[in-house]
C-alpha cells in the first residue's frame, strides 16, 4: 500500500530509514541528535558508509538541488560509500543522473526512492507498525488493527482506554526515559513509574503499551479501581500486559489503602514477575509512593520495589518539549512565517533570546496548550504570530480550558476549581474539602465523590503535592489555569457570589477582598460585590470570634478589610482584639506585629474603643527579635501615653532579648552585607529613640555587630577582567540554542 510521505516529518523520515536499512541490510545503522550534521544523517560500517535522507515532496529537480548543497560538506568527510534515501519517486534515468553527480555512490542499489522504500516497508512490516504516521492516516489499517486488538480485550473499559492510546499516538513523542523503562519491564516484567503530575508518566506507559500490543500477541488489560480488579482479569494462559494508572490513588493519605491492599499489591507484582507471559505497568506520584513506602509493611519491606522496579521521572527534558512542539507543528502543517516567528529575539523575564527558547523554558509549558495554540495560529489573520500565541497561551490559557471546563466537567468539579481559586495559593486537601462543603452538599454526604472529582481534575487542572508534616497540598497545575478561572469569573460574575458564600478561612476572605482592590481581572467587579463581601466576612468573623478562635490570619484580615471601614464594623475590631488579649496575644509574630499595632491605633487611639492591651508589649518582644520592633513599639507607646490609654505593666527582659537578637545575627545564614544593614538600622534607631525606652543597650549591640561584621567579611578577592558569564543554556545537556533553532528550521524549509 502506497505511503503518504507528506504525513512524515523530516526527522521521522530519518528514523524510518534507519530502521528500514537496518532490517534490510542486517547491520547497525547509527543515527544522531539534532543540530549541525556535516552532511551525515545516518552512518554504517564504522563510518565507512554515509547515508543522506531527503524527504522531498516536489519534483526530481528539487531533490538534485538539495543534494548538490550537501557536496561541500561531504568533501570534508572521510568515507568509502554514499547512500541516498528519498521520498521522491525515481526512474532509472534519475538514479543514473545522481550517480554521475556523486562518485562514491557505487551502485543504483545504493539509491532508495519512494517505491524502493515502500517495497521495504511491505517486506519489513514490523518497521511500518513502529511509526503511527505511516499508517494512522489509513482508516482501513486503523480499523483492522483496532479489530484485531479489541478481540483480545477483556471489557469495554479496557477497549475505551486502548482507543485513547491510539488517538494519543498522533501527537505522541517517545519519552527520553523510554529505553530505561523498557529495560526494567523486560528484565523484571513489572514497572512502577513515579513522578510529579503532568510530567509524562501516563504517556510513557502508553508508549510501552502501544509497542507491546502492536509487536506481539499481548492482550492489554486496564485496571481502573483496585488490585482485586487486576486479579479478576488475570487469565493464566493468555499473554497479558496490565496498566494500573495511579495505583496508590490520589487521596490514599486520607482515605488509606483498603485493608491488606498493600499485601495484595505486593502479591500481584510477585505473581506477574514469576510468570512467563505477563507484564504490568503501575504509575503513581512520587510523594505518594514514598509515603506508602514508609507506612505500609509490604511496600516498605520490599527493597526490590524501590531498587529494581521503580523508574522516577524528575524533570521534563527540554529536547522532549521541543519534539512535542515540533510534532504539533508538523501534524498541523504550520506555515513558514509561523515557524520564522519562533526565531525572533525577545526580551522576557530579564532574558534576551529566541522566542523558541522562551516557549520551551516556560514554566507553564503544556502539550494541551501547544495543541490549542498551533491550531489557533492556523486561523489567525497573520500567520507570523505563532510565538506570541504560544506564550500568551501559557500565560493566559482561557481558550485552552474553556471547552473542557464547560463541556467535560460536572458542576461540582467546576465549583471545586472556583473555590480553589479563592485561596491565594495551594491549600491543604482537607481545607479545600471543608470549604467546598459550604456550597456542595454532595461532598458532605459522599466524601468518595470528592476524592473521585479530585482524581478526574488531576493533571489537566490541578496537582497535588506533599506539604508540611505530610499534608496533601492541592494547587492549580500551572498559573495559567488560575488565570483562566479569574477570567471565567469576570465573564460570569455570579460565580463570585458563590465564592463569597463559601468563605470559611481568613486567607480565603482576604484574598477575595484583595482581588477586588488590586488592578487585575476581577477588580472591575468591586462596585458590585465589595459591600456584599465585607458584610459576609463580618458575619463569618464575628461567629469565629464568638467561638474563641485566636489566629494571626484573622488579625491580618481584620486590618486589611475593616481598618478603613466606618463605625458599623468597628465592633468586630474591638471583639477581635479583646479575644486576642484573652489568648495572651499568642499569635504575635514578626509577620503579624504590624497588623496588631495598626489595629490598636485604629480601635483605641482613633476610635476610642475600650480594648484590653495588658500583655501585648511583652508578647511582641518575646516573639519578635528585630531592631524594627523597638521603633514600632516605642512609637505606639508614645501614642498610648499621649492619649492616656492604659496598657498595663511591661515586664520586658532586655538582656534576654539582646541575647536572642545577637544569636540570630551570628547564624551562618546571615552574611556580612546583612550585618552592615543591621548597623545602619541601629544608627537610625538611635536617632529615633536615643534614650532607649525599653532598656536595650545600643552600645552593646553596636560592639557585637561590629565584631560580627569583621568575622563575616571575607578577604578581598582578585577578579579576572577577562571573565564573562557563561553562554545562556550551556547547561541544557548537549544542545545549544542554535541546535534547537536548526531543528525547527527544517520545518520552515518544508
Amino acid at each position: 500500500m502506497a505511503v503518504d510521505w507528506k504525513q512524515i516529518s523530516p526527522k521521522e523520515f530519518e528514523e524510518i530509514t534507519r530502521d528500514l536499512l537496518g532490517a534490510h541490510l542486517g547491520m547497525r545503522v547509527e543515527s544522531f541528535g539534532e543540530g549541525t550534521d556535516g552532511g551525515i544523517d545516518l552512518r554504517m560500517d564504522n563510518g565507512k558508509i554515509i547515508v543522506q535522507c531527503k524527504r522531498i515532496t516536489g519534483p526530481f529537480s528539487e531533490l538534485m538541488s538539495k543534494l548538490r548543497k550537501e557536496k561541500p560538506k561531504l568533501e570534508k568527510q572521510n568515507f568509502n560509500k554514499y547512500v541516498i534515501a528519498t521520498t521522491c519517486s525515481l526512474s532509472p534515468m534519475n538514479k543514473a543522473q545522481i550517480m554521475q553527480e556523486f562518485s562514491k555512490i557505487l551502485s543504483p542499489d545504493d539509491i532508495y526512492g519512494a517505491e524502493d522504500l515502500e517495497g521495504l516497508l511491505a517486506k519489513h512490516k514490523h518497521v511500518r507498525m513502529l511509526y503511527p504516521s505511516l499508517w494512522l492516516g489509513d482508516a482501513e489499517l486503523i480499523r483492522q488493527h483496532i479489530a484485531s486488538v479489541c478481540d483480545r480485550f477483556i471489557d469495554n473499559q479496557t477497549k475505551y482506554e486502548y482507543e485513547k492510546i491510539v488517538k494519543a499516538m498522533n501527537y505522541m513523542v517517545r519519552h527520553p526515559l523510554y529505553d530505561n523503562a523498557l529495560k526494567i519491564l523486560k528484565n523484571e516484567r513489572a514497572l512502577i513509574i513515579t513522578g510529579p503530575p503532568g510530567i509524562g508518566k501516563t504517556s510513557l506507559a502508553y508508549n510501552l503499551i502501544w509497542d507491546f500490543t502492536r509487536n506481539s500477541n499481548y492482550e492489554f488489560v486496564y485496571v481502573g479501581s483496585d488490585i482485586k480488579e487486576a486479579e479478576q482479569k488475570y487469565v493464566v494462559e493468555r499473554p497479558q500486559i496490565f496498566l494500573y494508572d495511579d495505583f496508590l490513588g490520589s487521596n490514599f493519605l486520607r482515605d488509606r489503602l483498603n485493608k491488606n491492599e498493600d499485601k495484595s499489591i505486593y502479591n500481584f507484582i510477585e505473581k506477574i514477575r514469576s510468570s512467563k507471559n505477563k507484564m504490568a505497568i503501575f504509575t503513581t506520584r512520587e510523594y505518594i509512593f514514598q509515603q506508602a513506602s514508609r507506612e505500609y509493611r509490604y511496600i516498605s519491606g520490599t527493597k526490590e520495589l524501590k531498587t529494581k522496579l521503580v523508574l522516577e521521572i524528575k524533570l521534563s527534558d527540554l529536547m522532549w518539549k521541543a519534539k512535542v512542539l515540533y510534532k504539533h507543528l508538523w501534524v498541523n502543517k504550520a506555515p513558514a512565517d509561523a515557524i520564522e516567528s519562533l526565531f525572533k529575539k525577545q526580551h522576557r523575564a530579564y532574558v534576551y533570546q529566541s522566542a523558541l527558547m522562551h516557549v520551551l523554558k516556560h514554566e507553564s509549558f503544556n502539550p494541551r496548550v501547544v495543541q490549542w495554540a498551533v491550531r489557533k495560529n492556523a486561523d489567525a489573520a497573520s500567520r507570523d504570530v505563532l510565538a506570541e500565541i504560544l506564550l500568551n497561551g501559557f500565560e493566559h490559557p482561557f481558550g485552552v480550558y474553556e471547552q473542557a471546563f464547560n463541556v467535560e466537567l460536572t458542576q461540582n468539579q467546576q465549583r471545586l476549581l472556583l473555590v480553589l481559586a479563592s485561596f491565594p495559593n495551594g491549600v491543604k486537601e482537607e481545607v479545600l474539602r471543608f470549604t467546598l462543603e459550604a456550597i456542595v452538599q454532595e461532598y458532605s454526604d459522599n466524601p468518595i465523590l470528592y476524592s473521585a472529582d479530585l482524581q478526574i481534575l488531576e493533571g489537566d487542572f490541578i496537582k497535588s503535592n506533599l506539604g508540611y508534616k505530610n499534608s496533601i497540598i492541592i494547587d492549580f497545575v500551572n498559573p495559567g489555569v488560575r488565570d483562566f478561572i479569574y477570567e471565567y469569573i469576570r465573564r460570569c460574575p455570579s460565580f463570585f457570589r458563590i465564592l463569597i458564600s463559601s468563605i470559611r478561612y481568613a486567607s480565603q476572605a482576604n484574598h477575595l477582598y484583595e482581588l477586588l482592590q488590586m488592578k487585575n481581572t476581577l477588580s472591575q467587579l468591586r462596585g458590585d460585590f465589595e459591600r456584599e463581601l465585607v458584610d459576609e466576612t463580618c458575619k463569618w468573623l464575628d461567629q469565629v470570634i464568638e467561638n474563641g478562635v485566636s489566629d494571626a490570619e484573622l488579625v491580618e484580615l481584620t486590618y486589611n478589610i475593616f481598618y478603613d471601614i466606618k463605625g458599623e464594623y468597628l465592633f468586630v475590631v474591638q471583639k477581635l482584639l479583646n479575644n486576642e488579649a484573652s489568648a495572651g496575644f499568642s499569635d504575635v509574630s514578626e509577620d503579624s506585629v504590624d497588623n496588631y499595632v495598626q489595629l490598636v491605633k485604629c480601635a483605641v487611639i482613633e476610635k476610642k474603643l475600650k480594648v484590653e492591651l495588658d500583655g501585648f508589649f511583652d508578647a511582641a518582644f518575646t516573639s519578635v527579635h528585630t531592631l524594627e520592633i523597638i521603633s514600632v513599639l516605642s512609637e505606639l507607646l508614645s501614642d498610648l501615653d499621649e492619649n492616656e490609654v492604659s496598657y498595663g505593666d511591661i515586664c520586658f527582659d532586655a538582656d534576654e532579648w539582646q541575647h536572642n537578637y545577637l544569636s540570630i545575627q551570628e547564624d551562618s545564614s546571615v552574611d556580612a552585607e546583612q550585618v552592615r544593614e543591621e548597623l545602619d538600622k541601629l544608627d537610625e534607631l538611635c536617632r529615633f529613640d536615643p534614650c532607649g525606652l525599653f532598656g536595650v543597650s545600643y552600645r552593646l549591640l553596636r560592639k557585637e555587630l561590629e565584631k560580627l561584621l569583621e568575622e563575616k567579611t571575607p578577604p578581598d578577592e582578585e577578579y579576572d577582567d577577562d571573565w564573562y558569564p557563561p553562554r545562556p543554556y550551556s547547561s541544557e545537556g548537549e544542545y545549544s540554542e542554535i541546535d534547537y533553532i536548526k531543528m525547527f528550521e527544517s520545518l520552515k524549509e518544508e
